[in-house]
């Protein structure tokens, strides 16, 4: 590259609790470990402070909203709200960097949310006129492959900005080496747990579809007299208000079934769960985010998922068809231990398809930011620089004593399977 190197800003938070900027450090990662191209990962806030993995602070050189400071890089990419101050917009207008709107998230569905709902627990409004924002400072905008579906839509929104698609890239950084090996002998045929990850941020990303669900998996398994298989639902990513309101109208809860948690990373809620010594099946209601880092994640330690998108794994079910889905739990919990090797197999073939280190991948993102689109073509493998120091695992939180099991029933007979295609810490504490 001609210049300095390619500057991504996020807003500063935990980078395994927000989508948003683990999409943006594993394109950090892309570009330094894989490409060799000079990268900086800065914060919007506090004077542009870099971030390290945790997306605390590092104290650096505070830098000012000028055209000097912009120039240093040939790529300017903002991850998250454009800044909207009167010095930032001319500098950046000015600069010789390229500016790039790079959108992780479905825009289509915060834009609806904030012209509908008078109240919303998301800043939608400020989503909106951060995009509005990007035809006049930007001059691209790369939506991520996964919302392909509303590249249309974020064109008529962005006027004048040319928008283009570009790979969805993934690491495992998040979770290899912290415990979360899995294998089929760690599934429990006499014991059922049921995870729900849903963010809650959205009307697209919202556990209540896979509540629903598992109302009927209770009732399936009532029916069957084996409810004491089912060692509990487990929810996370609710308020407080929230857990209130799901135990006032579930028979889960009544049940003494439904668990509500606040937000915690995936590595905490797994190794949890694994310690519980259950089968985890985790259920997803996302159908229009078919590929996601949950999934990634999913499909790296093979652990059951039963979702509603087009992914070509795990145990699919129609949107909204709770029936279906509380079939499809049943029958993961069951058969999985059975395929393990199968579905390690194809999810590692899939995952294969969007990793920093795909030969594709590298080639079409050393393309995005050379001079020159032929900078390799997709049949031949770009060299890697050398890897990454590997950075520190995070810091455990306190354990606390999770509930105990139901009592298996020794007598019970399986229903007849639905037919089908083909995470260190170790507690975490429910709401009040």
């Amino acid at each position: 590259m001609s210049r300095a190197d390619v500057a991504i800003f996020v807003s500063p938070g935990h980078i395994m609790r927000n989508g948003n900027i683990g999409n943006c450090y594993v394109l950090y990662k892309l570009l330094t470990c894989e490409l060799g191209i000079p990268c900086r990962f800065l914060g919007l806030e506090d004077g542009f402070a870099e971030l390290d993995v945790e997306c605390a602070a590092i104290p650096v050189t505070r830098a000012v909203a000028s055209v000097e400071f912009y120039n240093q890089f040939t790529h300017v990419l903002f991850g998250s709200t454009l800044p909207s101050d009167a010095a930032h917009i001319t500098a950046l207008r000015n600069s010789r960097a390229v500016v790039i709107a790079y959108m992780t998230g479905m825009q289509a569905t915060f834009h609806v949310e904030a012209f509908t709902f008078d109240t919303h627990t998301t800043p939608c409004d400020s989503i909106w006129l951060s995009d509005k924002l990007a035809e006049v400072v930007c001059d691209e905008a790369w939506l991520i492959k996964s919302y392909s579906h509303i590249l249309p839509y974020v064109q008529s929104v962005l006027g004048r900005v040319p928008v283009r698609t570009v790979p969805h890239v993934w690491d495992p950084f998040t979770i290899a080496g912290r415990g979360l090996e899995f294998e089929s002998a760690d599934l429990n045929p006499d014991s059922l747990t049921v995870v729900i990850l849903e963010p809650n941020v959205n009307v697209t990303k919202s556990a209540w579809p896979a509540l629903v669900a598992c109302e009927q998996l209770l009732r399936n398994l009532q029916a069957d007299k084996c409810v004491d298989k089912l060692a509990g639902v487990h929810v996370f990513n609710c308020d407080s208000q929230k857990r209130r309101d799901l135990a006032s109208v579930t028979h889960l809860f009544a049940a003494g079934k439904l668990s509500v948690y606040g937000r915690y990373t995936f590595v905490d809620i797994m190794r949890h769960m694994y310690s519980l010594g259950h089968t985890v099946v985790v259920l997803s209601s996302a159908a229009r985010n078919p590929v996601n880092y949950l999934y990634f994640e999913l499909m790296h330690l093979n652990v059951p998922l039963v979702h509603d998108t087009a992914l070509a794994w795990g145990y699919p079910y129609p949107e909204f068809d709770t029936q279906r889905a509380a079939q499809q739990i049943e029958f993961a919990w069951r058969t999985h231990a059975s395929g393990a090797r199968l579905h390690r197999k194809v999810g590692a073939e899939l995952l294969a398809r969007h990793l920093i280190s795909s030969p594709d991948i590298r080639c079409e993102y050393a393309g995005l930011f050379s001079t020159s689109t032929a900078a390799c073509t997709p049949t031949t493998s770009c060299t890697p620089t050398p890897a990454c120091t590997p950075t520190p695992a995070c810091t455990p939180t306190p354990a606390c004593t999770p509930t105990p099991a139901c009592t298996p029933t020794p007598s019970y007979t399986p229903t007849p399977a639905c037919t089908d295609s083909v995470t260190q810490v170790t507690g975490l504490d429910m709401l009040d």
